[in-house]
């Protein structure tokens, strides 16, 4: 009645408004204060109903503002926009309205609780974030600002983030609000002022919630005020800066590190400096607080950080380093803050870190020394602090191998403590990381330069110090940082290399299992595993596989020590000096993988899967034939136990008898731990799947006992690809489908069973699975799915069952199953309708209109049924939709458009007219009657989708393909074709191919357009979807592309650019096609040897030629080679091998070669006749005299690019006379097949 009937609620209402109040005041439950909600907002409401009720509302006025302090928020928001239309509509009414304000608010002889000063403050900010100006007035002119402030000092946190919040909502109109401010003393505070003061106290608050908010309003804005409240006082600064120390660790984006942020943006980074520099020097902040500050600086931002450095961070971390207490934790965030910040080396090298940094490391605590060493080796990874970034590698370099330094350094690889024994062998090896000798990039054996110098590798490494770090290699904590330093020797260093090599014999012949799984470390880059290939490969030259393959030989109790033997194995024949078939033949390696599978955990599993991937060959499987002790029943039985080691689900923790915050507790630990188990799952999984995979052939025997569990396995995890695939590769090669319909009936039969969607995904995984699907009676669920009642709006469900059933009957290869899963759909009447209404769905119709024409197709039934629903109307409108419906709903609409074809063509010669003749209303006048102006005509349709509609019919029924010609296709394809723009040129070009390729009497029509085409393929680039229309006519109408002069064109790109269609063997196809049809061969032999004839047909030999189209032609089949002979191809081989061109010679000695070796046309003789061997031969010492051409070019002697271009072209010319030397042997041997016959 509020809007519909305003004066009349007004009338009634008003005078009840103070007994409704009394009654509002004596809410007892929450229906009731509901209810009274509603009373008191149509009760402010009435002052706007009329002027009067505006002025009769003024009495009640103090009645309503104690809402203000006490009401709930929709109180509040209702009482506020009363006194907003009364303030402006009653300009007398104000004082009375801030006297009430003061009585009841700001100046009550009851002095406000903290509860109702939080709602009278945020009834002050509702007013200013809703835009109330004469609200705000109110408030302020009655005393909110000084009530807002005072909630800053309160001992309430609930107040104090009342009071943060309306100061920074004030703080945007911070002028506009002061001069609204009552008259005040000349000396008193800004209310800007006063704004800083109240963030500045939030910041030293004990609540983190109180500094956040504070904290925020500094980060958020930009005002020259703020910013200056921390430059021109540093301990405000200090303030911000001391917030770190409680940043959780790990976390970035605190709201005072975006403050600081801020702050240090351009100049503003001296001021923050100066804010840690003062926190660093004062003696009264505690040094364990210092440290939680350096904490917070380790996951910060670059600024924060580089401003804490400027500060004096570094000298305070000295400091701390040389003070036991602080030591080790001084370390770990020296390697933290090192890790994320490369500046903080530099500062570090700077400050000289590296004399007390060895003192930690020759100090007496083991993690001291291996922190000390880490935190030296990062410093190689500095930069400078500019906007170059300079690194700093050098610097460092050259303070670590100093004769004060190095010694030290390499001392502590023979300290007794392992851990520390490795981790300085990690240390050198990062110092002499970078010198890659003949790995280096600029390297080239082939300049004949020597290779980058390594000083330090050839100071360091020595036979002594390679001895010793064998021994560490043996020892597990000291293992990894030895084999960093031996891939370093090894690495671009040919003396280091032999070194290990030497070094390794006196070790090999004790070696154990574990010695060579330490020639592997942990996966850290792609790079770092070559760089350790090379100690392997050292190792192989060393004699180590005699070894590692003795000890697979060996039995082991200890399952650690068979994985190391195995993994051992791995390493070895990974090296680059090592035949993966020692691995496929070894005799023992076979039943060392079964008795890990035998473990059934996932380590051990894993291992196996890495030998099996290393040693796959994709060509062949035969090797396995020998691995019959891999696989046995029991192998079987430990891959199914592994299946089962893992919990699919945890069950959920109880509830019963624990507290809230217990509980929470208790189930977020059970999350981590179900977490944990899926990810378990989900890798012994892959692991083992990886295992049958590549290595099927040896699990067929045991499909049936396998192919259940690993279908059960798909249904328990997400990702069950690879798993499908091996179910349906067992299931071939055993022919055993029933015994996976057995497992998937199980699994449908199950509470939860397979969804939908599930089912779809095993459906078009292969027909294997999709026919045991059919076996297993997923037809029938399908079908109940479908089946959809009235009430029923499970869309999306039915949907997918649909798609699924469409989906069977693609993927199934089984005629009968085909033939029976439609008949199920089309008689299954419940289904069907259920199928037909996801027509008239705004999501489902185009794929259920797809979905129907899969399943109706090449089935008369199924289109009876579809004609007898009534479905055509809604197909046209799917078709004929913008919605991108058209190409989903066009197949069905091919199936069933003979019911109705005069609407299709009339619609489709719509489409023609829409493009050709624009309609006479697509005109716009302006308003007011001015005068029309026409606007750009844009069709509702435009030409590409108007022709991908012409082709999806075209693709479809003989009543779709007349529609479409009779709509005018052809006539308005002749448009198209005269256009200048190739991409409009080949709008029509796939429907008019649907046409042709029907055979429907259509080729005559379309062949009109030939001559154009021809025309277009002598003038343009070469156009595929030309060529594929021009296919379409051969072979039966061949007469046309002949008549038309296709072949011309053809032949010349043949020779001239034969990779500019997307696919070449559809050219030479078509090329040879024409060659052996009677109406095409004698007119393209003529084209043929016509452009031979010509003087510049040797010039295309630059690029592909037409010695290139000779030799595919012979290749593909009898017929080619044939017409290559007719045409001239032996006479124009002679021709460019007498040419004085190198490449020509190369080009002509390539298709004397492919003849040669086809016996049907008998070419080796005619060209032995013809000296053909002593031509080649001739271009053969050109190309050697070539190849050895000294570099004469005097002036330009220093061009290194000069040299390099000359390197290559003798380097080519070398190729040349390899290649013309293989002819020969071709042409006097008679050798079968040569691969230049494709790419040269």
């Amino acid at each position: 009645m509020v809007y519909n009937q305003p004066e009349l609620l007004a009338e009634h209402m008003l005078p009840e408004v103070p007994s409704l109040l009394e009654i509002v005041k004596t809410s007892k439950t929450p229906e009731e204060d509901a209810v009274h909600s509603n009373i008191l907002a149509v009760i402010c409401q009435l002052s706007t109903t009329s002027e009067n009720a505006r002025k009769r509302m003024i009495p009640e006025i103090p009645r309503l503002v104690p809402y203000l302090k006490n009401g709930a928020v929709i109180h509040r928001q209702s009482v506020l926009d009363m006194l907003e239309g009364i303030a402006e509509g009653e300009e007398d009414a104000r004082d009375g309205i801030v006297q009430a304000m003061k009585h009841s608010l700001f100046a009550s002889a009851t002095p406000l609780t903290p509860e109702e000063t939080e709602s009278v403050i945020a009834s002050f900010e509702n007013n200013i974030l809703y835009m109330r100006e004469h609200g705000r007035r109110l408030f302020i002119q009655a005393g909110a600002v000084d009530v807002m402030f005072g909630g800053i000092n309160s001992p309430r946190k609930e107040t104090r983030l009342a009071a943060q919040s309306c100061i920074a909502q004030i703080f945007p109109t911070v002028d506009e609000i002061e001069a609204e401010l009552p008259e005040k003393a000349e000396d008193a505070p800004t209310l800007t002022s006063r704004i800083m003061s109240a963030f500045m106290k939030g910041l030293r608050d004990e609540d983190d919630a109180i500094v956040t908010a504070a904290a925020e309003f500094f980060s958020s804005t930009d005002s020259e005020d703020a910013s200056a409240v921390f430059t021109q006082d540093p301990e405000a600064m200090v303030a911000l800066v001391m917030l770190l120390a409680r940043k959780e660790p790990g976390t970035i984006g605190a709201s005072y590190e975006w403050a600081l942020v801020r702050l240090a943006e351009g100049d503003g980074l001296k001021a923050v400096a100066e804010g840690f520099r003062i926190v660093w020097v004062d003696k009264r902040v505690p040094e364990e607080t210092k440290v939680k500050i350096v904490g917070g600086l380790v996951d910060s931002f670059v600024n924060v950080r580089k401003a804490a450095m400027i500060g004096g961070l570094g000298e305070r971390l000295l400091e701390w380093l040389e003070d036991e207490k602080h030591r080790t934790s001084t370390l770990t965030i020296l390697d933290k803050l090192m890790d994320t910040e490369q500046i903080v080396g530099h500062y570090l090298l700077k400050l000289d870190i590296v004399p007390p940094l060895l003192s930690a490391f020759e100090g007496p605590s083991s993690e001291d020394r291996c922190a000390a060493a880490k935190v030296m080796a990062r410093l190689l990874d500095a930069f400078s602090d500019d906007e170059e970034a300079v690194s700093q590698r050098n610097v460092a370099v050259a303070v670590l191998t100093d004769p004060n330094v190095l010694p030290r350094i390499l001392a502590q690889m023979y300290a007794t403590d392992l851990k520390t024994a490795g981790a300085a062998a990690k240390l050198v090896g990062e110092i002499v990381f970078e010198e890659d000798g003949t790995e280096a990039w600029s390297y080239d054996p082939a300049e004949g330069k020597p290779p980058p110098p390594s000083p330090l590798k050839d100071s360091i490494i020595t036979p002594e110090l390679v001895n010793h770090l064998m021994g560490l290699l043996k020892q597990k904590d000291s293992a990894s940082g030895a084999l960093y330093l031996l891939a370093q020797a090894c690495w671009g260093n040919t003396r280091g290399f032999n070194i290990v090599c030497k070094e390794f014999e006196a070790h090999i012949s004790t070696a154990d299992g574990m010695f060579f799984a330490s020639l592997s470390g942990e996966y850290v880059g792609r790079h770092l595993v070559r760089q350790e290939r090379r100690v392997a490969d050292a190792a192989v030259k060393a004699g180590a596989l005699d070894r590692a393959q003795e000890l697979l030989g060996l039995e082991y109790d200890n399952i650690e020590m068979r994985r190391a033997v195995v993994e051992g194995f791995r390493v070895l024949l990974c090296s680059d000096d090592v035949d993966r078939n020692l691995g496929r033949n070894n005799k023992s390696l076979p039943r060392a993988l079964a008795a890990l599978i035998a473990d059934e955990t996932q380590m051990s599993l894993n291992d196996v899967y890495w030998v099996l991937a290393m040693l796959e060959d994709i060509e062949s499987t035969e090797w396995l034939k020998s691995w019959s002790e891999f696989v046995s029943p029991a192998s079987v039985e430990h891959i199914l136990k592994a299946f089962h080691s893992i919990p699919v689900e945890l069950e959920e923790p109880s509830a019963d008898g624990l507290a809230e915050d217990k509980y929470e507790k208790i189930i977020a630990e059970h999350q981590q731990k179900a977490q944990k188990a899926r990810e378990d799952l989900e890798k012994i999984t892959s692991s083992t799947i990886g295992i049958l995979r590549l290595s099927l052939p040896l699990w067929v025997p045991y499909a049936s006992q396998l192919i259940g569990p690993l279908l059960v396995r798909c249904h328990e995890i997400s990702r069950d690809g690879d798993t499908l695939t091996v179910v349906s590769k067992l299931a071939v090669e055993t022919n055993n489908v029933d015994s996976i319909a057995v497992s998937i009936k199980e699994l449908l039969s199950r509470n939860p069973a397979l969804s939908v969607s599930r089912c779809d995904d095993w459906i078009r995984a292969s027909p294997v699975i999709a026919t045991a699907m059919c076996k297993a009676g997923i037809v029938e669920g399908l079908l109940h799915t479908l089946q959809a009642t009235e009430e029923d709006e499970s869309y999306g469900e039915r949907g997918m069952a649909l798609y699924a059933l469409a989906g069977l009957v693609r993927t199934l290869d089984d005629e009968d199953l085909v033939k029976g899963a439609k008949d199920a759909f089309f008689t299954d009447q419940k289904a069907l309708a259920g199928a037909i209404t996801l027509l008239d769905t705004e999501y489902e119709a185009a794929r259920a209109a797809n979905d129907l024409a899969t399943l109706s197709k090449d089935f008369p039934q199924g289109i009876t049924t579809l004609e007898e629903a009534s479905i055509l109307p809604t197909l046209f409108k799917l078709f004929d939709s913008t919605d991108g419906t058209s190409d989903e709903s066009a197949p069905l609409l091919g199936l069933l458009c003979h019911q109705d074809p005069v609407k299709l063509t009339n619609l489709l010669r719509s489409y023609i007219s829409a493009l050709t003749s624009p309609p006479a209303d697509a005109v716009l006048s302006d308003k007011g009657g001015k005068k029309k102006k026409k606007k750009a005509y844009t069709p509702r349709i435009s030409e590409r989708s108007v022709w991908e509609r012409f082709t999806l019919l075209s693709a479809s029924t003989l009543a779709a393909r007349k529609a479409v010609v009779n709509a005018g296709a052809i006539q308005d394809a002749s448009r198209l074709i005269k256009s200048t723009d190739k991409k409009k040129v080949e709008i029509p070009l796939e429907a008019l191919r649907q046409l042709v390729e029907a055979d429907e009497e259509y080729a005559e029509a379309v062949s009109k357009i030939l001559p154009r085409c021809a025309e277009l393929l002598s003038t343009n680039e070469p156009s595929t979807a030309i060529l594929r229309l021009v296919r379409a006519f051969l072979p039966q109408h061949v007469a046309y592309v002949i008549s038309a002069g296709l072949h011309q064109p053809l032949l010349k790109i043949f020779g001239e650019s034969a990779s500019a269609f997307d696919d070449m063997s559809e050219l030479i196809d078509t090329i040879h096609t024409l060659a052996g049809l009677d109406d095409s061969r004698q007119p393209l032999v003529q084209a043929m040897q016509e452009i031979l004839a010509l003087e510049e047909v040797v010039d295309f030999e630059n690029n592909w030629g037409y010695s290139h189209a000779f030799r595919r032609l012979v290749i593909a089949g009898d017929v080619g080679a044939t017409f290559a002979v007719d045409t001239g191809a032996i006479d124009y081989a002679m021709r460019l091998l007498k040419s004085d061109n190198i490449h020509m010679n190369v080009k002509g000695g390539a298709l004397a070669a492919t003849l040669s070796r086809c016996k049907t046309i008998q070419a080796r003789s005619v060209l032995l006749e013809n000296g053909i061997t002593a031509l080649i031969e001739n271009g053969r010492a050109k190309a050697i005299a070539l190849a050895n051409k000294p570099f004469f070019e005097a002036e330009d002697v220093d061009n290194e690019e000069a040299k390099t271009e000359h390197r290559t072209e003798c380097q080519r010319y070398s190729e040349y006379s390899v290649k013309l030397a293989t002819f020969n042997t071709i042409i006097e041997n008679g050798k079968e097949e040569y691969e230049e016959d494709y790419y040269l």
